[in-house]
């Protein structure tokens, strides 16, 4: 639901017929869509794939990489000692004949532009706003690729189900030695209370056998 700072008039994910459903579907309205890509098909890729729009025709955008930020930038081209150079948000930026590229560790970093115009007389310079967006599509394989990584959530929680099944696996088996030590046990006091009901079994009929006799002797 997030807009697309791409600085164009179509930004969004509604205004080409996409839009998300009660049950977090997307769904698509196709004459929305075939009505915006008769009208005004050019922004429509900036909605998806990474995208420059510059304010001066003189300065354009070639490319950005996955460490360019999202935003505005201020650019400038100035012709200094007979050498074109230039800065991004007032920062130093490498040159390489009319290539402008965003200096490392900034917000920056990789931003790739051209100047365009005839060639700049010593001490004059040419400035731009560029808008630089990431789209949808981007974005989406960013967040996919960062779930899937070693150090990713799919990852650790992956890791996490694996370590409870060992956990419950250890337990199993620990439970397992206990029953079957419980049942030993068991087995082995069976035994011995049938051997000694048994000897009482016999004690019982050797008595009643001399109580008998005892009996009869006396009659």
């Amino acid at each position: 639901t997030k807009s697309i700072a791409s600085g164009n008039t179509i930004n969004t994910l509604s205004q080409i017929g996409v839009s998300f459903q009660r049950d977090g579907k997307l769904a698509l309205d196709s004459t929305k869509l075939n009505n915006v890509m008769t009208s005004n098909l050019s922004d429509i890729a900036a909605v998806f794939a990474p995208a420059g729009k510059s304010s001066n025709p003189l300065v354009s955008y070639s490319t950005g990489t996955s460490k360019t930020k999202e935003g505005s930038y201020a650019v400038t081209f100035t012709m200094t000692g007979g050498l074109l150079q230039g800065t991004i948000n007032g920062v130093a930026a490498t040159v390489s004949g009319n290539k402008l590229v965003g200096a490392t560790g900034t917000v920056s970093e990789g931003l790739n532009l051209s100047y365009n115009g005839p060639t700049l007389s010593e001490g004059s310079s040419v400035n731009s706003t560029v808008n630089y967006s990431i789209g949808y599509a981007t974005q989406f394989d960013s967040v996919i690729t960062g779930l899937l990584s070693d150090s990713g959530i799919v990852a650790s929680r992956t890791e996490g189900i694996n370590s409870s099944i060992s956990r419950l696996d250890k337990q199993s088996e620990s439970l397992t030695v206990r029953l079957t030590a419980i049942e030993t046990r068991y087995r082995n006091q069976f035994t011995k209370l049938d051997t000694l009901m048994s000897s009482m079994s016999s004690t019982s009929t050797y008595l009643t056998q001399q109580i008998k006799a005892i009996n009869a002797n006396n009659n």
